[in-house]
């Protein structure tokens, strides 16, 4: 591979864009380890590198100081400025500041108090705190897509894939094997996993099947141990978790238990300390969290709201939620979780993991209010699409930005995700 000269401090960064490589591959190479530590500074400050994670800029940095640590020790903390601590990864947060504090904590306390404040504030305290280390790259979004399951229509069911990077949409045209009514679905291994569910008829269903981006078509995966509707599906360290739901219908009564699939067969787990039916699941700071729901014995929403930590295999009740919800949806980001819609169609509630409280108001307000919808979050921007306005069935497809509250519309699905669509974030194998 031909080099161009050292001419200045932009230098590893043209050689970057040059080489053509990932980031990863970039910086074990030996341009990037013999580098000066201005021409490190300059490339790793970029937007646009397209690290997959910060933790992996203040990696490459590491190796770079690993490779001369005597010379390269007072450079370390120079250049340890640009890397954006305060968006490490919550799960990869902890290693990273202990790496840190092994090399110096005399020069670096300012650095990991700025990335715990941040961990800890709200979106909009996060935007109040604005500065270089707290802006996000520029990801490669073009391979980022959201994936749809619509509402079952005369035995069919469409799956939709948007494309954040060139905001187009595109119609699968492989067809789900078993048309079903209130699936949990959830994006495991790199595919887009549905289970349970009701079929034609009403009865309910243990099945699970999987899409494969790749491969582009379904297949049948283990079936779950229980048959279950109206449940949450949620990966978290390898594992696939249902969680709650009912497994009769019609049945008043609603469901505590879990399994979880290690990639062979379905195991059963610890059992919520409520029972919930039409509930809402996500991951934030390494815990599982269930919200809301259908209390059977009082028949209303729930505002309760616990999370499962793997580590202590064990359940925990947080404070409730100001509001009695269903059909509503959850969304993360990293720590952080968004309660959406449903019962109380206009508003969102917030919730930070590591703080371990509530946003005191409704944090954000929805408009329109939007119940039985489909919602994800990328980048630190949720994505609401169909359902219901009040009672009037949608298309509309809308980004909301909680750092700054805003609202915008966005290209509509071709075909309509009809009530209660489902939708997960995948990364495709290729630009679309």
């Amino acid at each position: 591979m031909a080099q161009r000269p050292r001419v200045d401090d932009e230098w590893v960064y043209q050689e970057y864009s040059y080489a053509g490589m990932c980031f990863e591959e970039f910086t074990r190479s030996q341009i990037f380890l013999r580098a000066r530590a201005s021409q490190v500074k300059c490339f790793l400050e970029k937007d646009d590198i397209m690290a997959p994670s910060e933790d992996r800029v203040y990696y490459a940095l590491q190796r770079w100081y690993q490779k001369n640590k005597i010379e390269r020790l007072r450079d370390f903390f120079d250049v340890l400025q640009v890397v954006r601590l305060p968006l490490v990864p919550h799960n990869k947060f902890d290693i990273v500041e202990d790496d840190i504090l092994s090399v110096s904590q005399n020069f670096t306390r300012h650095l990991l108090r700025e990335a715990n404040y941040y961990r800890w504030a709200f979106a909009r305290e996060r935007a109040a705190m604005r500065c270089p280390r707290t802006i996000r790259r520029i990801l490669p979004a073009t391979r980022k897509c959201m994936y749809v399951l619509g509402a079952p229509n005369a035995q069919q069911q469409s799956l939709q894939r948007y494309a954040f990077g060139s905001g187009a949409w595109t119609v699968i045209e492989q067809r789900i094997p078993v048309a079903r009514k209130e699936p949990a679905v959830a994006a495991f291994k790199g595919c887009v996993w549905v289970a349970g569910g009701l079929m034609a008829g009403n009865k309910p269903l243990e099945s699970v099947c999987a899409y494969d981006p790749i491969a582009q078509t379904w297949s049948e995966r283990p079936f779950m141990k229980e048959r279950r509707y109206g449940f949450g599906l949620i990966a978290l360290n390898g594992n696939l978790y249902a969680i709650g739901g009912r497994n009769e219908y019609p049945d008043p009564g609603s469901l505590d238990t879990v399994e979880f699939y290690d990639g062979l067969s379905w195991t059963s787990g610890v059992s919520m300390n409520e029972a919930r039916y039409a509930l809402e699941v996500g991951v934030a700071g390494g815990l599982i969290f269930a919200a809301g729901g259908w209390d059977e014995s009082q028949y209303t929403a729930l505002t309760s709201v616990e999370h499962y930590d793997p580590f202590t295999s064990s359940w925990c009740a947080i404070t409730p939620m100001m509001y009695k919800r269903r059909s509503f949806r959850l969304v993360t980001d990293d720590n952080i979780v968004y309660l959406v819609g449903g019962d109380r169609g206009h508003t969102v509630e917030e919730y930070n993991s590591l703080a371990h409280r509530w946003n005191g108001a409704a944090s954000y307000t929805l408009t329109p209010g939007r119940s039985e919808f489909a919602a994800t979050s990328l980048d630190g921007v949720i994505y609401l699409l169909g359902g219901l306005h009040g009672s009037i069935e949608t298309k509309s497809f809308q980004s909301l930005s909680p750092s700054c509250g805003e609202m915008g519309d966005l290209q509509e699905s071709p075909a309509a995700p009809g009530i209660c669509p489902r939708a997960v974030v995948i990364e495709h194998p290729g630009n679309v």
